[in-house]
């Protein structure tokens, strides 16, 4: 194990936890419409980069349908922001806030998740590990 494998080791840690507290303060609800958000945006990304891909090797109907996948994407992170936005204001009740917090821990750990998996991802793709 190099030391460069505990830093990263450490540094997951720590996003890990900073989520987590994060989730416990924000409620269940604003932490799963930012995983929402995090994965929406990562589908747009990798579409509009295999439209790009398709497009410049002359494959216009994958082009097409990627651009038609793109706006069900963005379609569907609308529906979700709208949803999650509405059911927020419910969770400004006092029984469902406490609830909701206590419940965020969780949705902090699946943010976590996410963002560690992303960062993976991109360290991978661009630095080849």
């Amino acid at each position: 194990m190099t030391r460069t494998f505990w830093i990263l080791i450490i540094i997951g840690i720590i996003v890990w936890a900073y989520c987590i507290k994060k989730g416990s303060e924000r409620g269940l609800i604003q932490e799963l419409n930012t995983v929402l958000t995090l994965i929406c945006a990562t589908a747009c990304y990798r579409l509009a980069a295999g439209l790009a891909a398709n497009y410049s090797k002359g494959n216009v109907s994958s082009a097409l349908v990627g651009i038609l996948l793109l706006v069900v994407v963005a379609s569907a992170f609308g529906i979700f922001h709208l949803i999650f936005s509405s059911i927020h204001i419910f969770s400004r009740l006092p029984v469902i806030r406490i609830l909701d917090n206590i419940l965020g821990v969780f949705g902090g750990f699946v943010e976590g998740a996410v963002v560690l998996y992303l960062a993976d991802t991109l360290l991978r793709y661009f630095v080849a590990v």
